[in-house]
Parts: structure tokens; sequence; C-alpha cells
């Protein structure tokens, strides 16, 4: 009997083989495929995902990833798991593929025939394919996923996985940003029928990820709608709201933002999303409300379990108050937020941003300076506000460098008249304070130290207390978070506890000069560390004197220079000049008010100082530069104010070529005070003979090169004309009204002015060739910046006009000189047969107002007062 049995057995395996193709073989191999190999590879590929999601590391700071399999964490993450739904599904493939043909088969009918010639007759192995591709775009092996998906789409294009894998092409494009597979993929993927909801939730999620990637956040906020709803796993569903409140914020739909994040607050489980979501709804308050979201956030700020979200819920009570004018109470909170900050996070580096900003807005320069250093130490250097706030920090240097020691030498100076009691009795009191100073930053350091305990304590997670150390994402980062705390932020390297990296001969040498250096200092602590620099001569105490001018003199030119603010550079000089000076700093002090007041258009005041320059220092390079000058223009100003008025004689009677020729002729002497008059006159005669696409560049031209003149701003005014007169053309068919005579803007849109976020945009009709003008613009921006990934695409405006887009540019400066090379370069628009078009630049806000309100010409109007005038 035994035997028999196992004689039949073996029948059936043999029966079973992949290289025959039967019911009965087919029926094994299908429920061995699905109930063995690819259960299990998708086991392990959704706790590993859901294990992944719920312990990312996002940084609500910033928006967070629609998907989260191209972040740098995702390999490390999720390999164990990956491997194994890899392994799986190949051993699926391997062991269960049938592509052998069924012997003597029929083939009479459709269905027959359709069954007789499918690629693959085990109906798992395109699943074990898409499992594949998923574990691999995890592992961030892309080359690997393209190579399964071409697989799927080739050799299934019939099953639900061609959906998936169309899906998964375009984000795998994405995460190696390449926009147009991305577009590409998604499109053909919307053209696919019969999707579940599963799949339209992942299509709706893919295509706002690609818009996010292009800064279309209305686009983006249209997709994420759909997928909340669609999306059935609820972490995914929570994410997606999340960055929905995100998108709303950032499109100033503050209602909505709220509504979002209270809705993601209730609904995850992440006590930290959770958290994080009642503070962005906190943030998205409106007028009327602050009061009570006040008390909320106070209340959760009492909580034991909010510890370690302290600095954040106080920042956000500060925000709360500086968006309701109350700046007391906003500085209040945000030094309450540094207290309790983590040391070297992010958070304490933007309420540092917080301050610096508050002090820069009151011109307190030094101050804001030491606040901008503070938080370029504590923000990473990815951080969206690392790189403004190191440029400001720069911007600052020499200004607080100089006044601190300006500072510094008045008050040794000051020390210097007091008697040894009195001098005593202050450098004693000045050494309790230090020591006060020094006790309260140890207990800081301790109470930072116990923070962290705490914090890890809190998010102990208790089945991962027995691994390995390396395995244990808890104690890991409480290890790393304890480094930081201790070492700040070091590079990965050899030697990485050494400031100076050489040869040990070399470090040995520079820690023997270092410790004798050690030595010879004097503790603060002491008195000898205050005496020793005390002047006591007569020539002691002028020397300080001269360096204290000196210091001040180089804070008046970084106000002149680097800050750009020429009023305190000659406040700051008012009060040196009426004290005894050297004479080279008495010199370099009328250099800065000369060019203080040029700067400020006083010509009366410049003249002052040059005559002083030219009377008190003849001989100086400076004297002789501005005699020179004085001479040449007063030779030359007779005949340029004929030949310029030659030039509007030749102008009035159309003879645009002599007029032309003699404002060339006047323009190789770039020195006349008519320099840019000439440039005007020139762009008119240059209009008169070339037509308005001429016109137009040297237009741009003249408000590019000469940006505070008065023939600048008439030629802004020309533009503003030439564009209200496009804007006729590409909006009627009926003739264009007179440049002079503008329709006036019936636009109640308010278009606020920004320095952030910008764009370039290209009003042209519809029928336009899209491609043509986007291929000739890719071809500028190389050119212009190779390194800057500029974006180009098109929005409907209405039914007969487009607006093409090119993005994003960091501030409005960038976008202007955008515009400018653009208004040089126009011919690549006409080129394209485009007649008609019109050329601004908008932020991003703006452009959000232009598409709903549709108020072209009130834009126009706008842009000339904010950007051109």
């Amino acid at each position: 009997m035994k035997k028999a049995l196992l004689i039949v057995l073996t029948g059936l395996l043999l029966g079973c083989s992949t290289q025959k193709n039967t019911l009965v073989s087919r029926t094994y191999h299908n429920v061995t495929a699905r109930y063995n190999f690819l259960f299990n590879a998708k086991e392990s590929y959704n706790e590993s995902t859901a294990k992944y999601a719920k312990e990312f590391p996002y940084t609500y700071s910033s928006l967070l990833p629609v998907f989260l399999f191209s972040d740098k964490l995702a390999p490390s993450k999720t390999a164990e798991g990956m491997d194994r739904a890899i392994l799986k599904s190949g051993m699926l493939v391997k062991y269960h593929s049938i592509t052998a043909k069924p012997k003597n088969a029929k083939q009479d009918t459709h269905g027959q025939r359709a069954f007789y010639n499918q690629r693959e007759f085990c109906r798992y192995v395109d699943d074990a394919y898409l499992y594949i591709t998923k574990a691999n775009a995890h592992l961030h092996e892309y080359g690997k996923c393209h190579q399964t998906i071409d697989q799927i789409l080739l050799n299934y294009p019939n099953t639900d996985t061609k959906v998936d894998a169309q899906i998964w092409q375009g984000v795998i494009a994405g995460a190696e940003e390449d926009l147009i597979q991305y577009a590409s993929s998604l499109n053909s993927a919307n053209q696919l029928r019969n999707l579940t909801k599963a799949q339209m939730a992942f299509l709706r999620a893919a295509w706002a990820d690609y818009y996010i990637m292009k800064n279309d956040y209305p686009k983006a906020i249209e997709n994420l709608e759909q997928a909340v709803t669609l999306e059935g796993k609820k972490y995914d569903r929570d994410r997606y709201r999340y960055i929905l409140g995100q998108l709303y914020l950032q499109t100033n739909k503050k209602q909505q933002a709220a509504a979002a994040f209270h809705k993601v607050a209730r609904s995850t489980s992440s006590y930290e999303m959770a958290f994080n979501a009642q503070l962005d709804e906190a943030r998205s308050y409106t007028a009327g409300s602050a009061s009570d979201l006040k008390n909320v956030l106070l209340k959760m700020a009492k909580s034991d379990r909010n510890a370690p979200y302290r600095d954040q819920i106080y920042f956000t009570i500060g925000r709360i108050y500086q968006q309701d004018k109350n700046e007391k109470e906003a500085l209040a909170y945000f030094y309450k937020a540094l207290e309790y900050s983590a040391p070297n996070s992010n958070q304490k580096g933007i309420t540092f941003v917080a301050l610096a900003d508050m002090a820069y807005d009151k011109k307190s320069f030094v101050q804001a300076q030491s606040y901008y250093d503070s938080a370029t130490t504590n923000l990473d250097s990815g951080h969206p506000m690392f790189n403004a706030a190191q440029l400001r920090s720069k911007k600052l240097d020499r200004l607080a460098l100089n006044m601190r020691e300006y500072q510094r030498l008045d008050s040794l100076l000051k020390m210097s008249e007091l008697s040894e009691a009195e001098l005593s009795k202050l450098i004693d009191k000045k050494i309790a304070f230090l020591t006060e100073q020094q006790n309260k930053v140890q207990e800081e350091a301790n109470t930072q130290r116990q923070y962290m305990m705490n914090q890890n304590n809190l998010t102990l997670n208790p089945s991962q207390s027995g691994s390995w150390y390396f395995y244990n994402q808890s104690t890991l980062a409480f290890g790393t978070a304890e480094f930081k705390m201790r070492w700040g932020q070091r590079k990965l390297e050899d030697n990485w506890r050494r400031k100076n990296r050489g040869t040990l001969d070399q470090i040995a040498e520079e820690k023997k000069e270092e410790e004798k250096k050690i030595e010879e200092k004097t503790s603060p602590l002491t008195r000898e560390y205050y005496l020793k620099n005390i002047p006591k001569s007569a020539a002691d105490k002028q020397k300080y004197i001269d360096q204290k001018q000196t210091a001040l003199i180089e804070v008046a030119e970084a106000y002149r220079a680097d800050v750009e603010e020429p009023r305190e550079a000659i406040e700051t000089l008012n009060g040196l000049t009426a004290e005894k000076i050297s004479e080279a700093n008495e010199l370099k002090a009328y250099s800065i008010y000369y060019q203080s007041y040029l700067a400020l258009n006083d010509m009366a005041g410049a003249q002052r100082y040059k005559e002083l320059i030219a009377s008190k220092y003849p001989k100086s390079e400076l004297a002789q530069s501005l005699n020179t000058t004085t001479h040449s223009v007063s030779a030359q100003s007779s005949a340029a104010n004929d030949a310029f008025a030659k030039c509007v004689e030749l102008l009035n009677a159309s003879k645009y070529d002599e007029c032309l020729t003699l404002a060339n002729q006047q323009l190789k002497d770039n020195t006349s005070a008519l320099t840019p008059q000439f440039a005007l006159v020139r762009a008119m005669a240059t209009g008169g003979l070339q037509g308005r696409e001429a016109y137009r560049k040297e237009l741009a031209a003249v408000v590019s090169q000469y940006p505070n003149s008065e023939a600048a701003k008439t030629a802004s005014e020309y533009l503003l004309q030439l564009d209200k007169q496009t804007l006729n053309l590409i909006n009627s068919t009926e003739p264009t009204k007179k440049a002079d005579t503008p329709a006036k803007s019936a636009s109640t849109t308010s278009y606020a002015p920004s320095e952030g976020c910008h764009m370039a945009i290209i009003v042209v009709p519809s029928k336009s060739n899209f491609n043509q003008i986007k291929f000739n613009l890719v071809s500028l921006n190389l050119e212009l910046s190779p390194e800057q990934e500029l974006s180009i695409n098109k929005q409907q405006y209405d039914n007969n006009n487009d607006i093409i887009v090119v993005s994003p540019f960091d501030n409005k400066k960038k976008a202007m000189d955008y515009y400018y090379a653009l208004i040089q370069k126009q011919k690549i628009i006409s080129q394209s047969g485009t007649e008609n078009f019109a050329i601004f630049a908008i932020s991003c806000d703006n452009l959000n107002l232009l598409l709903k309100d549709k108020t072209l010409e009130g834009y126009a109007d706008f842009f000339f007062s904010s950007y051109l005038k």
C-alpha cells in the first residue's frame, strides 16, 4: 500500500514539472507560488515598509516626502525585509514559471488562441517581478528596477501589474530626477483602464509628487486631495494629509491647512506626527483665535510627555505673538525656546534665525550677526535656512567684528581714567559676572544631558531593548545625539578630533605650540587678565585712540558697502570727525562720506566732501582721481549737451540712422553724465529702425545698465507701455490701443511684494509652438547658468492664451536677472513664430493669484511699480 502511494506521489511530482503544461501542473504551480513564495515575499515587503514608515525620521520644518523609498536611509533600514522579498520572488520565478506550450491544446476560438499564445502560464510570476521591482527600489538598485519593469511591460501587458509597473517606472524616474520620464510614465498610466482603488491612490500620489518637484503646488494639491480619499493604508493617508496641510500653508490657504492638520492630529497613531500637526494647526491660525491657541499650546508645554518638544511649542507661541505684532512677547518666547532646545538641533537654529531676522529688521546688525552665526552652528548644512543664514552672517562679519573692537578699545580707554580702587571694584564685578555665567553654562549642560536621557527613555522601544547596539534604533539615536552634544557636527574622517589634520610630527608640534599659548594666556577670572590690556602711558593711550578710530571707520565702510545703509555710515562718522583724527583716517572718512552721499543721490553733500578731499589732501590718489574726472566732465559737458540736443532733433525728424550713429559715438565715453540719456535715445532710434522687438531689447538694456537714472525710469515706462500693447494684442483681434493711452486696469487683485520664491513667465497665444519655445529656452538656460536646473512648463491662462513658466528662482533678484537676459534674447521666442508676447518676473504667490483672478493687466501695473520703477 505504502509502495503504491509513493509511486502515485512520484508520478504526480513528475507530472508537475515546469517543462510540462497540463491542468495538473498549472494548478500545482499556481497554488504553490501563491501560498508559499508570493505570500512570504508579500509579508516580508509589507512588514518592512510598515516598520520603516513607523520609524521614519520626518523633518516637519520642511515638506514631508510623498514616497519614503527614495530617502537615503531606506536601504539600511529595509535591507533585511527587502532581501527576503527578492529571494522569495526570485525562487517563485525560478521554480514555478511555466513557459512551455500546452500539448494538444485546441485553438478553435479566440479565447483558446489567446490562452495558447500567452507568454507565461503561472499567473503569479508577474507579481513576483513587481515585488522584486519594489524591493530593489527601496535598496536604491534602480538599474535592476528598470530591468524587471521592462519584463512586466513587455511580457505581461494584459495583467493588473502593468499599472503598478508603469507608475513605479515614473516614481523611480522621479527619484533619479528625470522629470521628463516621470511625466511620460504617469501619462501612460493615465491611459490604462479598470484601475483598482489602491492603484488610483498610488497614481494620484505620484502626480502630486511630480508637481511638488516642479513647484506647481496648486496641481499637487489637486492630486493629493484625491490620493487622501483613495488611500487605504493609514500611515500613508496620514502622511499625504500632512503634506496637503503643508501645501495649503505654502499657498496661503490657512483655513484648509488648519483643517488638514486637525484631521492628522486626530487620526495618526504617531505621537510625534500628532504633536507636530497640532503645532502646524496653531501656526495656521487666522485673526481672532490667537488667545485660545496660545492657551492650548501652553497647556501642551506643561505635559511631561511633551518635554522633548517644548522648544517647538514655545517657538510656535513666539511666532503667533510675532504675527500679532507683539514683539516683546515674541522675543520672550523665542528665548524660552532656546532654553529648552537640544544642542546642535535644527529647531535651535530656526529660533536663532527668527531672532536674527528681528534684529536685522531693527538694524541691530551686531546682534543679528551673532544670531546668524549661532544659527549656522546649529542648522544642518542641508537645511533650507542654512545658506541664507550663512550669507547674512558673512555679510555682517566686518561690521560686527569692528564694532566689537571699537567697544573693547573704548572700554579700556575709559578704564585707564579710573583710580586703582575704582578699577579693582569694576574688575571684581566683571569676574563675579563671568563666574556666574560659567556656572549657568554648566547647569545648562547638565540639564541638556538629563534631557537627552529623558528623551531616550521616552522613545525607547522595549521590544528592541535586547538587540545589539547597532540594530537598536533608539539607543543608536541616543548615542548620536549625545555625540553631537559633546563634539558638535563632525565629519566622518581620520583624526576627526583634531582641528588641523596633518602628519603626526606636525600634530605634535602644533600641540606643543598650543600648550605654550595656553600657558601664556591668563584666565579671564583673574585681575591680571584685564590689567595687562589697560593702556598706562600717553603713547599707549594715543595708540588705542587711533585703533578705535580705525575700527569705527571700518564700521562705517561696512554700513556703506556690506549692508548698503549709507545713512548709518554717515551717522557713524559724524561723531568721529569732531575728534582729533589722523590724516589717513580722516581721508578715508571723507571718502566714505563722499560715496555715501552719492549713494543717497545727495549731490550737494558729495560735492562738499569732494572739495574737502581736494583742498586738504590734494596730492592723494583719491583727490587726483576726482580732479581728473571733474576736468574731463567739465571739458566734455558742453559738447555732450550739444550732441544730445542734436540726437533729439534727429530722432524727432525720424532720421534714425544719423541719430543712432551720433548716439553710439557719444556712448563710447561712458563717463559722461548724459550716458543714460544717450542710451535711451539709442533705444528709441533702434526701435524706429528695427521694430518693437529690438526696441524692447534696448529699453531693457537701459534699465539694467543704469538702474538709478531718470533714463531707466523712462525706459521702464516705455517697456510697460509695450507690454500693455502686447496684452491687448494677445487678448483681442481688435486694433491695438496707442501706447500713450493704455487701458486702465479694472483689477481688484491685491498683489503683494515678495523677495522669496520667484518665476519668470511669458504670456503667449494658445496657438504658439510651445515645444519650439521650450527648446529655445532650454538652450538659453544652458548658456546662462548650466549648473542651475530650471523647469519649463505651460499653464493655461484663459481660452486664448497660455503662460510659460520658467522656475524656480530663489529670490526676486535672480528672477529679474533672468528677466533682463530674456529681454535681451527675446528673439528665441519670436523665432518660434510667436509675434505677440509679454515677459514678467513674478513671485510664486502672485502667480497663483494671477491664474485665479485672470488680472494680467493689473499685474503689469504692479510689475512696473514694484519691479521696474
